[in-house]
């Protein structure tokens, strides 16, 4: 996992990070260390924190910024495994396309 990376480079401190998640220090720093696994609930309140997806947290995505609008979420489950190949420029072109759309049917 990739939450000391994260952390440092946000300049937080364990116990600071811990809070936000509603966990203990000594939680946390078992999550970065590995010896212990973060709940899903956990996994997801991390990627809220240091604005980076579940995938990226995990090692699983290279790519810890693409930014998709909360109210279009549900286009990463749309594109499935897909998505993980989209670059930025390619969601926000999605994200224009589908403010498009609706606005058509104003």
């Amino acid at each position: 996992m990739r939450l000391i990376e994260l952390r440092k480079k946000k300049g937080k401190n364990q116990a600071e990070v811990a809070k936000f998640i509603n966990v203990s220090q000594v939680a946390y720093s078992k999550y970065e260390t590995g010896k212990s696994e973060p709940s899903y609930d956990i996994l997801t309140k991390l990627a809220d924190y240091f604005d980076v997806s579940v995938d990226y947290i995990l090692g699983r995505d290279e790519m810890p910024t693409l930014k998709i609008p909360k109210e279009y979420k549900d286009l990463q489950v749309a594109f499935y495994d897909g998505i993980k190949d989209l670059k930025q420029e390619d969601i926000d072109e999605l994200v224009k396309f589908m403010e498009y759309l609706k606005s058509k049917k104003k």
